[in-house]
């Protein structure tokens, strides 16, 4: 694939600067920065943390013992103002046991640990050994039953949560199920990385969450818990199109540091949600620019930005995080997709999608056999949760046109079985995006809401002048 050979010197240098940090030192200690082969952190209950580790031989030391930290999400060495939680024997398999909460009370739910030994009076962090807890749901106090969400939902049926106002801007707040949860004025939650200056000035709808500094990090946590905990939200969407620093604002920087305080961030969200909902399913959400491979400042290509966050992920602990995509038409001005000869620039558009530059409706396996790899997959080795929560159809061309797309939306993702579910939206955002639904749009509609897409399937098909939906769809 074009994007893993693209992207495999760029994390190459990332993991090797990882591996810097982690092994300050390390010659002085006897070891590699490899010396760590496997690292865990686990809740055997709700009050007890387990962290067990494999290390290539038994590391030197000035005393002869191994040290367990607890580190900030923005820390990747051990330093001596961290937490020190546990101590044992040096051996090359070590493993601790302690309580969830510090003995001042306070929850590390959301802290991450390493070990380090002592070399000339010295902390040497143990390379790979950081790990967050990867479990934190057996900590939690607030879970419920989730609701009963359909394959196909209205958009207005989600949660926009905007952090910082007075109040959440809602689309309908009569129990949702599915919230969208951005930073739009809390300036305690605001990435430190925002607030300076920009070479490149790029458009601020919501900022990167702060997971960058102490304060920020409580407050993060302390957000995600109380929402989690007095909302009626099953699905918790991290940011809305985190790849686009529009949507996701921090002055520019490279891609690695972009990837690594989202991360930062979503890990955070992760376990303060988890550990408050066990039921609860939290998602990163990715625009639909895939493999476009340009040096656009603006945004970092969804399958680029994936590959990072998901090495940064595993390499701490892998958890069971899911995606929200928006694979809408492209352009999203024009919904016959069958026919791009009224479209301006309709071949460079044509072209998009059958390269796999773009993922729409027209071509998601790009996407889901990307999900499907094996290094992309959850830890019981499943492909991962894949929800599209803002799936919208111009009428622009027409109502009819539009009744045709929203059918191959529908089809298109119904026969993919790694889709659970779609939002159709349906909001008038003005000129040619009025995604609004009107006579046989609405009713093409309402027929695929209901799960009774036959009705319409049919006239879909003829509409458009085909046979069978393989002919312009890839599912």
């Amino acid at each position: 694939m074009k994007t893993i050979k693209k992207l495999l010197p760029v994390l190459l240098g990332f993991f090797i600067s990882i591996a810097v940090l982690f092994s300050t030192n390390a010659e002085a200690a006897g070891y590699s920065a490899t010396y760590a082969t496997f690292a865990s952190a686990r809740l055997s209950n709700a009050s007890t943390v387990v962290y067990n580790a494999t290390l290539t031989g038994v590391p030197q030391s000035d005393d002869g013992m191994i040290y367990l930290y607890a580190l900030q999400p923005f820390e990747y060495v051990v330093s001596p103002t961290d937490f020190q939680v546990g101590v044992c024997a040096a051996s090359a398999a070590p493993a601790f046991s302690f309580n969830l909460k510090s003995s001042a009370g306070v929850s590390m739910i959301c802290y991450k640990f390493a070990m380090a030994v002592k070399v000339n009076g010295q902390l040497v962090t143990i390379a790979n050994s950081c790990q967050y807890i990867t479990n934190p749901e057996v900590a939690a106090t607030r879970t419920r039953a989730p609701q009963n969400i359909g394959f196909v939902e209205p958009y207005e049926k989600m949660l926009l949560y905007r952090v910082g106002e007075v109040a959440p801007v809602m689309w309908n707040y009569n129990a949702p199920a599915t919230a969208v949860i951005v930073n739009k004025a809390d300036p305690d939650l605001i990435n430190p990385l925002a607030l300076k200056g920009d070479s490149h000035p790029q458009k601020k709808m919501y900022y990167m969450f702060n997971a960058a500094t102490v304060n920020g990090v409580a407050k993060l946590q302390s957000t995600m818990s109380n929402f989690a905990a007095n909302s009626t939200v099953d699905e918790f969407i991290i940011g809305n199109e985190v790849n686009t620093r529009t949507w996701n604002y921090t002055a520019y920087v490279n891609a690695e540091t972009f990837v690594r305080e989202y991360y930062q961030a979503f890990r955070v969200s992760y376990n303060a949600i988890k550990s408050t909902n066990a039921n609860a399913k939290v998602f990163i959400s990715l625009d639909q620019n895939w493999d476009r491979n340009r040096n656009d400042p603006e945004y970092i290509d969804g399958a680029d930005f994936m590959l990072l966050f998901n090495q940064m992920m595993v390499a701490e602990g892998n958890i069971d995080w899911g995606l929200a995509m928006h694979p809408y038409p492209t352009p999203l001005t024009y919904a016959k997709f069958w026919d791009y000869s009224g479209c301006p620039s309709g071949s460079y558009y044509v072209n998009q999608v059958n390269s796999g530059k773009i993922v729409t409706f027209q071509n998601l396996p790009v996407m889901t056999s990307f999900m499907s790899m094996p290094g992309m997959l959850s830890p019981t080795g499943k492909i991962r949760d894949i929800i599209l929560p803002e799936m919208g159809i111009t009428s622009a061309q027409g109502y009819e046109v539009q009744a045709a797309a929203i059918m191959a939306v529908y089809q298109a993702c119904r026969n993919n079985p790694a889709i659970k579910r779609i939002y159709y939206h349906r909001m008038n955002e003005g000129g040619q995006l009025n995604f609004g639904t009107v006579g046989i749009s609405e009713e093409v509609y309402q027929a695929v809401l209901h799960g009774n897409p036959g009705k319409y399937d049919q006239w879909a098909k003829n509409f458009i002048g085909i046979a069978d939906w393989h002919q312009v769809l890839n599912y």
